[in-house]
Formats: C-alpha cells, structure tokens, sequence
C-alpha cells in the first residue's frame, strides 16, 4: 500500500499548489498551451494513444523491478499461482500425487487427486507465457499488466473524448500500487482488469450498433473474467448484459437481428469455448468436468465459507498443525467481521485499503467535482456498478484490493470525469480550476516514481521470505539435487511457510517437505534416496540448515 511519506507529500503539494491556483489561475496557461496540441494529436491516433499507454505501464514496472530485483514470493497465493505457471510451462493441466503427499501438504494447493493449483487459470498462463518466453514467470505478470492497462485506454476511448481516455490510460498505466503489486509480484490483478476492460469498452460500442468484432471482445473479456474473477465478473458483467438486451429489444426488426447476428453467436461461441476449456481443466485436476480445483481445495480445507452470510462449514480434519493454526487464523477473523463492531469496522478498513491502493490524496481532490457530474448518465450508471461490486466485495470473508480489479475500469473514467468537471470551476470569477485539475495530474506523476522505487511493505512476510530464498540460493550453489524436511516451532506463524514446490518432483533440484515424525521422515527420506537430506529450523535465527543422518 502507499507509505505514509507519499500521502503526506501529495497532500502538501496539494496544498500549495491549490494557493497558487486561487493566486495565479492563468500561470499555466501559455506554458501548456503547445504541450496540449502535441497531447490531442497523440490521443486521436487511438491505437498509438493504446500502445503509449502500454509502453508506460511497461516502464512502471521495470523501474520497480530495477529498484528492487526480481521478486521473490511471499505470500501463499503466490507460490499456487508459481506451480500453475510451471505446470502450464510443461504442457500440463495438473500433476501426478507425488509419493508421501503428505509431507508435501500446503496452503491453497491440491494433493488429491491431483497435484495442482487451486486457481482458476488465467493468472498462471500470464505468468506461464513468461516463463515460456524469458525463464522469467515475473516478465508475464509484467506483460500481463501492460495488456491490461492497454485495454483499459481502449475502453475509455469508449467513453470519453479521445484526449481524455489516454488521461485515464496513463493514469492507470503510472498507478505506482499497481505496478508494484500486479506488475512486479506473481499476485495478480491484471486478469481482472483486462477482462473488465473488454468487457465495458464492447459494451458502450455495442450499444451504437452490432458488430461482430465488437461480440468477440465482449466475449473474449467475459471469459477472462470467467477464469480469474468469476464472482467479481459476474457482478460487473449481469448489469451490462441487461442493459444490452434491452436495448436490443428496443431496437427495429433488422437492428435486432443484426444483433443476434453479429453479437450474441460470436458472444456465444467464444464463451462455449472458454467454458469448454474450462470444464477440461476440471477434469485433468479434479476427476470432474464440472468441480472447480477452488472448490475441491475449499471441500478438504477450508473452515471458513466464501461469504459472511454463510455459517461455518465443518472443520475439516487437517493433518499439520500449522495448517490448523492457518485455518484458526480465518475462523478468528470471520468471527471478528460478524461482530456488531466488524459490521461497521470492517467495511470503512476494506474501503481505505481501497482508497490506500487506486486514489491516495491527489486523485482524491477531482471526486469533489462528484455531484456536478451526475447529470451525466454514463457516470450514474459507472457508479451504480461500481457500488454494486463494492457491496458484493463486502459480502466476502476474504479481502484485497484486486477482488475490484473488474470494475478499475470504471474508476479511472469516474476519475478523469470529475478532472473534466474540476477544470470548470471559478474562484472569484477566474478560471482556478483548470490549473487544479493540472496540479492534480503533475502531483500524481511526479510522487509516483519515488513511490516504485520503494520496497512493497517492510514486514515479517519481506524478512522471512527472503530467508527462504537465500537458503534456496546456498542449495542451488552447492550443485546436485536436495530433499528439506521444515520443522517448525509451537509459535510458528503459517503465513510463514517454506513448503511449496514446482510440477516437475523428478527433476526439481531442491524439494522442500514438512516433517512430521521420525518414522514417517525415514521413509520420506528412503523414497528420495538420490537427494542429500537436510533439516532445516525454521524458526531459528537465522534457520538451521543440517545434514540428515541416514534413515
């Protein structure tokens, strides 16, 4: 999220420049002038505007990347979406049990009946396709981001005048959280917006006139969707498809069938195939064409539903401890959201993680321009869905910003629509606004690049898993192949978790298991007889790495 250091600055150049504004409000005037012929000119080559637009979501992200290094997982999701990228690399859907599975046992991975990746698939492709390409999984998280933000400039083209959409494309493209956290970790996000994107740019063309081209990206976009986002999708997605039949039932004869025509059968036949391919994956991981992986992995797991509304499912019966202390921890905070206090506490965190995350103060100052844009259709029907996903999201027990990822799209037209409406305002008669809505725009870029060359967030997660991959380098330096069995104190925090591997368990040069008794240790050790052993103390400072002795 944005340290403190970036809120305060942007809000002291704020300040300072809103005094000049009401001072000086023509002292931009002349100096800007020719910069903004040269900027129109861009903007109505449209597809330059969009490639722009991508080179500088690009640029984002290898500055974070240069500042910082190649990244190294930290969270558990990260390490699920690493093994479905290297399994897609592979060629596979999923991967064979490997002998003694239970000791390869972990967080929001399968082990039965396959070996897999909980999640849906589109992020793993993305970061498959840079593993592919480079050796490098990063670079497809980072090409990934880059699609996505083109898309969104192609969407706004949509929406506003074509000055105005590359304002919103670059805006997205610089957004530094976004850049470090989609472009620069294997979290993800870019999905999410890239189908959304789709999504509502075909939509507002779709409801000039139909045109096939226009029903394949409307179904391109559901479908990306469909395999990252479904839920968040499905909201953005149901109000755009009413509004469509509607006004396709209101059309003449020959425009309706035009419409059947040329958007619903491509729309149709684009998502027969995606679901298709879906229902595919289903069965190489699961057994069953219509039993999602994520689904499968919350029926052996999970102890927490998906939603508030639901009661807690029966706990299942989980073999490690720390996977007992790691569903404890979402028990703890399910009760705590369902509370008196967590009904109101748990939305306004929820909404400034939010605001921490896509807004900070300078892009704060336009939605006060907010009320006088709502003569405008667009803008009450941008914000209705985006309210519809925001309560949606509220309904869950799990949170991160990227959950809004569908409708970011729609937050950056709000934003530069109320930017076109801060530019009309007057003080005292004079034209202040327009020097405000330019302040905005320079404090956004100029606090964005020390922003990217900042580290994500210094906490525990950073520390410990850069001890993982520094034990990992000391390994990998030694040559051969190894077996580390973790052993982990009674105070172990499992977000901590050092065993996660990659598809291939033949030819992986380190593999990491979790200990569980001398007995059941010798026979793991028995069976990977071709790899030096070690026992690794996680918990000791530093963790303790130390040859086994023969089982």
């Amino acid at each position: 999220m944005a340290s403190h250091t970036a809120i305060i600055l942007q809000a002291l150049l704020l300040f300072l420049g809103a005094w000049l504004a009401a001072l000086l409000p023509r002292a931009d005037s002349t100096l800007l002038r020719a910069w903004s012929r040269r900027w129109d000119r861009l903007a109505n080559h449209r597809w330059l505007a969009i490639g722009l637009t991508a080179l500088v979501s690009v640029t984002a992200s290898t500055i974070f990347l240069l500042s910082q290094g190649w990244p190294v997982p930290r969270v558990h999701d990260e390490f699920s979406y690493l093994l479905a990228a290297d399994t897609y690399a592979r060629g596979r859907c999923a991967n064979p049990t490997p002998p003694h599975w239970e000791h390869f046992e972990t967080p929001h991975v399968l082990m039965q009946p396959t070996y897999a990746s909980k999640y849906l698939p589109m992020q793993g492709l993305l970061l498959a396709a840079g593993q592919v390409l480079t050796g490098r999984p990063a670079v497809g998280a980072v090409l990934g981001l880059a699609l996505a933000c083109a898309a969104t400039c192609w969407m706004l083209q949509a929406w506003l005048p074509p000055r105005w959409a590359l304002l919103g494309g670059i805006l997205t493209a610089v957004n530094p959280e976004m850049a470090k956290w989609w472009g620069g970790t294997y979290w993800g996000g870019a999905p999410g917006l890239l189908g959304g994107a789709l999504v509502l740019g075909a939509f507002r063309r779709l409801l000039a006139r139909p045109h096939w081209g226009q029903g394949i990206v409307l179904g391109v976009g559901w479908g990306i969707l469909a395999a990252s986002r479904p839920f968040e999708g499905l909201v953005v997605s149901l109000p755009v498809a009413v509004v469509l039949v509607v006004r396709w039932l209101r059309w003449p004869g020959p425009m309706a069938r035009a419409a059947a025509l040329y958007v619903a059968l491509p729309v149709a036949a684009v998502l027969a195939i995606t679901l298709a391919g879906v229902a595919f994956l289903n069965a190489c991981v699961t057994g069953s064409p219509w039993r999602l992986p994520y689904l499968e992995y919350e029926r052996q797991y999970a102890a927490v539903p998906l939603f508030l509304v639901q009661p807690l499912p029966p706990r299942p019966d989980v073999r490690h401890a720390i996977l007992r202390n790691f569903q404890q921890l979402w028990i703890d905070d399910y009760h705590r959201q369902r509370t008196r206090l967590g009904l109101v506490q748990m939305p306004l965190t929820k909404g400034f993680l939010m605001w921490l995350f896509y807004v900070m103060p300078a892009l704060t100052v336009p939605w006060l321009a907010l009320p006088w844009t709502l003569r405008d259709p667009w803008v009450r029907v941008a914000l209705a869905v985006a309210a519809l996903l925001w309560v949606a999201i509220g309904l869950t027990t799990f949170f991160n910003p990227h959950y809004f990822s569908p409708a970011v799209g729609l937050f950056f037209y709000l934003e530069v629509r109320c930017l076109r409406q801060l530019r009309l305002c007057r003080f005292q008669g004079r034209p202040a606004g327009r020097f405000l809505a330019r302040l905005v725009v320079v404090v956004y870029l100029v606090t964005a690049l020390p922003q990217l060359t900042s580290p994500l967030v210094s906490t525990r997660l950073s520390a410990w898993a850069q001890a993982r991959a520094e034990v990992q380098r000391r390994l990998e330096a030694l040559g051969g192949r190894h077996l580390v069995l973790v052993h982990y104190g009674p105070g172990h925090h499992p977000f901590d978790e050092w065993v996660y591997n990659g598809a291939d368990f033949a030819t992986a040069p380190i593999l990491w298991a979790r200990s569980i008794s001398p007995e059941r240790d010798a026979a793991l050790q028995a069976a990977y007889a071709d790899r030096m052993c070690w026992r690794l103390a996680a918990d000791a400072q530093p963790p303790a790495l130390t040859p086994c002795p023969p089982p």
